[in-house]
Parts: structure tokens; C-alpha cells; sequence
């Protein structure tokens, strides 16, 4: 889910109004310096990288030079410092050139840590990276294959001075990093980037405890992750290692904890309820049992080296089950630190799909407004705010008017990344007589505790219309034009295709082709493009 846009990200443009970061104002910080409002601003950015070199023995340039490093690796250590020094953690020129500091490398440093940070903006001029700085010194004489080297060296590096610029004026115009996939310098961190972003307001979203009440009060979900725990207890919990994966504010770990688990590691990607997670394990006096760690699971030092657990257990599921795409992050952990023979729970996912009519879209609605039409209204509603968007609604079982299908199913002991990732299915949805045009469908999900790791009893949770309802509620995929309603020999065909969103990884792209036939090639009559992001 979408959380707020961290402040740090606006704002990055130069100002030349008087007193502020006008050409006779000094506005560069060293990176020794915190920021407080008696700061020495230098006018230049090298001046500032000079002060630091002079004053604080961190000498810029030359850890550059050390470590060979390039455009975007630069603006890492300039963030990662900027952050250090704001903590009051001393960070030396000797630990990042002997590569005993490596904290800077990760790629959450590239996101600006200060305000309109102007050094950032001058980093290939400061640091060398501009060809036409006149900085270097006059190269003593060389042979012509030395010479062709050194020109060739030198194109190279006008080539990317060139790209660099473009890339520092394209984002001074944009005033975000985060559109910048195809800028032409380093193509692959800018995605890295992106994705960055993208990560921090998902986890941001989850910082705040509106979101968590709403899960804990969300009565199928609490009830069918405790019975299968509890009623299980001796194949899930007793005795075992468990890894409980997004863990929240803890619930499932100290359900687990209270089940009989031997220990618990509970990772959430949000340091913010990490630590609320911590103070809720000690506050329940399970802090012997259960271990809570902030970070990515994916990120090398989140879980210690050599860990191993017999049970992995995760509410990952997301609207339309796959939304959020955190179910890769639990197929990472099952593939690097669960034991042979163990399992991941909910062990099993289902995808389900129904038609639904008329009065699932409200179109209804405007046909009559006190004897009135306005039918006009709702046909402008249907395409500019339906059509091409799915929708996360509370679907009535009474707007259902087909048969439910299966558009897949997924074994979360065996799945790969790739089979998740995309995918299509085939189905056919038919009806009874008299219930209408389908205008939309619906999709679900449930998720099964199954009988092959829970011996003692199943449990199944469903998300489905027709039953309690959960806060995932249903996705909606109002068709462009209604199918009429089938005849008893007809069915509705067709093919769904599930894929990762190509903007936003964490969102989801759904194609539907449908008809009542299908052409000999296979193709179909009709099709529409979904966004859930």
C-alpha cells in the first residue's frame, strides 16, 4: 500500500531568491559538518570537500579514487555519511578504503538523507568526474599505443560526463530521482532506485498502527492463522525452529511462542514496527523465545549466518492474493533458510473468479434519481473511473451471477519466483437461467493450512463474496461492455493473465480476453488491460 512521500524528496531545485542559494551565498555543507543552522556554507563544493579533507582528515576525492567507485556509488557515501554524522557516528576515511565500512554500499543511500543537498548536484565536478574541470595535471609523454589508450579513455570518460550532466539537469527539472529509469547514465541503478522508492512507502504504509489494528481486528484472518497454529501445534510450533516472515506487530510469533515454538525469528521489513513488535514481545515476556530483527529478509545480515528453521509462517497475501508482491520474499526464505522436510504456512493459495451483474458496478443507481435519468453521469463514471482499474471493493455474493472457476493454484512448498511472477489460465464461467448480463468479474483468493503439513486439523481461510467478510474485501474488473447473459449450452471463455506491473514491481497487471467462443488460433473476441497499483 502506498504511504507517504518522504519530504526529503521534494524540494530539489536551486533558489536564487536573496539570502538563499543565490550565486553569492555559500550553500554547500561539508560532509563532516552536521547540519544546524551555524554551519559554515562553502560556495563551492569542492571548497567544501576541501574543508573536510583539511579540517576532519576525510579527504573525498581520494576514497574515490581508492575504491573505484562511480556516479551513483558516490551519491551512496555522500547519504551515508550526511546520516552517520547526523547520529554522531564517526565514520573514517581508513575503514571505507580498507573495506571494513561497507554499511554505505546499500542501496537505500540513494535516497537524498539531507534536504536540497547542493553537493549532490555537483558530484561529478567535485569529485573528478568532469573532464572539463581543468583539475588534472599536464600527463607526461607517452608512446602512440599509450597515447591512443589515454584518448580513447578520455571519449569515454567526455561520454559520460555528458550523461552524467544530463542525468543531474533532468533531475533538477523533474525534482525526484524516481522517473529516471532511462536516463543515460547507469540504467540499472536508476531502476534500483526506483525500486528503492518504491519499498519505502510500502514499508512506510506499514509504519503506522491503523493499518495493523485493522488487520488484528479482521476476525477470518486472526481465527484461521490461531487454529491452525494452536490445533496443529505439535506439527507447526512444538518444539520447532519458526520463521515468521513480515511479522508485524508479532501476533503470529507469540502465537507460535504460546504454542510451544523452541524460538521464533520475527523479521518485518519496517524498523518503525520492528521496534513496536520488540516492545510487545518483552511486554508479553516472550522475549526468550522470540528474536525480532528489522530489515529485509532478502538483505545479507537481516538473519544470521547459518540460520535455519523448520516452519516458515507469513501473512503475505495481498488484494488479488499476488498485490505487494511480498509472497517473493517468503519463497526467499523458503528456498535460503528452511530445513529439508519443512514447510511454509499457509501452505497452499487458490485463485477463484465469478461473474458478477449490473449491480456490482452501481450503474443502476443513476438510471433513477428521484424520477429522474442520469444515466448520462453513469456511463462517464464506468470509463473514466472503472474501466482499466481494478477495484478493491466488498462484492455482495448476491451480484455473483455465474459459476466460480479456478484461475490457479499454488503449492508455496515447490512454487518458483518465476511461476508467480506471470502466468495465464484458462476457464469457462456459466450460468443459470435468468440472471443477467455479466458486467464484471470478481476475483478472490483463499488460503489453505492443508491436511499434508497440519495433521490434525485443515484450515482453510477464503476471501470469497458469498462469505465473512476480511480487509482484503475482492478485486473488481468491470468489462468495457457487458456480456449478454448465457444460454444454458453457452459458456463464458476465457483466458487471464496475471503479471508483475512493469512501472511499480509491487503492484499487479491483469489481461482478460473473453468471449463466448474462441477462434481456431485460440485467440478471443474481446480483451481488457487491469492496474492494481
Amino acid at each position: 500500500m502506498e504511504g507517504e512521500d518522504d519530504s526529503r524528496w521534494s524540494d530539489w531545485e536551486e533558489s536564487d531568491g536573496e539570502g538563499g542559494q543565490g550565486s553569492g551565498a555559500g550553500r554547500f555543507l561539508p560532509l563532516c559538518v552536521p547540519s544546524t543552522s551555524g554551519a559554515e556554507l562553502f560556495k563551492t563544493a569542492a571548497e567544501a570537500l576541501a574543508h573536510d579533507a583539511s579540517n576532519n582528515n576525510f579527504d573525498v576525492r581520494r576514497i574515490v579514487k581508492e575504491l573505484r567507485v562511480g556516479f551513483y556509488d558516490c551519491m551512496k557515501l555522500v547519504n551515508y555519511v550526511r546520516e552517520s554524522v547526523a547520529a554522531g557516528v564517526l565514520v573514517t576515511e581508513a575503514s571505507l578504503v580498507d573495506g571494513t565500512d561497507k554499511a554505505w554500499m546499500d542501496d537505500k543511500y540513494l535516497i537524498p538523507f539531507m534536504e536540497n543537498d547542493s553537493l549532490l548536484f555537483e558530484l561529478d565536478g567535485a569529485l573528478g568526474l568532469d573532464a572539463e574541470s581543468g583539475d588534472a595535471e599536464d600527463p607526461p609523454a607517452q608512446s602512440d599505443s599509450e597515447s591512443t589508450r589515454v584518448r580513447a579513455l578520455e571519449e569515454e570518460n567526455e561520454a559520460l560526463r555528458r550523461a552524467v550532466q544530463e542525468l543531474r539537469e533532468s533531475l533538477k527539472v523533474a525534482g525526484t530521482f524516481i522517473d529516471q529509469a532511462d536516463a543515460p547514465a547507469d540504467r540499472e541503478s536508476a531502476s534500483r532506485l526506483k525500486n528503492v522508492r518504491i519499498d519505502k512507502n510500502y514499508f512506510d504504509s506499514y509504519a503506522g498502527f491503523g493499518i495493523h489494528r485493522e488487520m488484528l481486528s479482521d476476525r477470518p484472518r486472526m481465527v484461521a492463522y490461531r487454529s491452525a497454529i494452536e490445533l496443529n501445534a505439535s506439527d507447526l510450533a512444538r518444539g520447532k525452529d519458526v520463521l515468521d516472515v513480515g511479522c508485524g506487530t508479532g501476533i503470529l510469533s507469540m502465537i507460535a511462542a504460546r504454542a510451544g515454538a523452541r524460538a521464533v525469528c520475527a523479521v518485518d521489513g519496517s524498523p518503525a514496527i520492528a521496534e513496536a513488535a520488540r516492545a510487545i514481545v518483552e511486554e508479553n515476556s516472550l522475549g526468550s523465545v522470540v528474536q525480532v530483527r528489522g530489515g529485509l529478509i532478502e538483505k545479507e545480515g537481516t538473519i544470521p549466518e547459518g540460520y535455519k528453521c523448520d516452519v516458515i509462517i507469513s501473512e503475505w497475501m495481498g488484494y488479488c492474493l499476488l498485490y505487494e508482491s511480498m509472497l517473493f520474499s517468503v519463497l526467499h526464505a523458503r528456498d535460503k533458510y528452511l530445513r529439508p522436510g519443512g514447510c511454509v504456512m499457509p501452505d497452499v493459495a487458490r485463485i477463484h473468479v465469478a461473474g458478477c451483474g449490473e449491480a456490482s458496478v452501481g450503474s443502476g443507481f443513476w438510471d433513477d434519481v428521484e424520477g429522474f435519468s442520469m444515466r448520462t453521469v453513469g456511463k462517464k463514471l464506468l470509463e473514466r473511473e472503472l474501466r482499466s482499474q481494478a477495484h478493491v471493493v466488498d462484492v455482495s455474493g448476491a451480484w455473483v451471477n455465474t459459476s466460480d472457476a479456478v484461475v490457479t493454484e499454488f503449492d508455496l512448498c515447490k512454487v518458483t519466483a518465476d511461476e508467480v511472477r506471470s502466468f495465464s489460465s484458462e476457464f469457462e464461467l456459466t450460468q443459470a437461467t435468468g440472471q443477467g448480463k455479466i458486467h464484471a468479474l470478481v476475483v478472490w483468493f483463499d488460503t489453505l493450512f492443508s491436511a499434508r503439513h497440519c495433521k490434525t486439523e485443515e484450515v482453510v481461510l477464503t476471501t470469497g463474496p458469498r462469505e465473512d467478510k476480511t480487509h482484503w474485501a475482492q478485486t473488481l474488473l468491470v468489462l468495457p461492455e457487458p456480456v449478454s447473459a448465457l444460454d444454458r449450452e453457452e459458456a463464458l471463455l476465457c483466458r487471464m493473465t496475471f503479471q508483475q506491473h512493469s512501472e511499480d514491481y509491487r503492484g499487479l497487471q491483469i489481461v482478460l480476453e473473453y468471449g463466448t467462443s474462441r477462434a481456431k488460433d485460440g485467440t478471443y473476441p474481446h480483451a481488457a488491460q487491469f492496474e492494481l497499483v
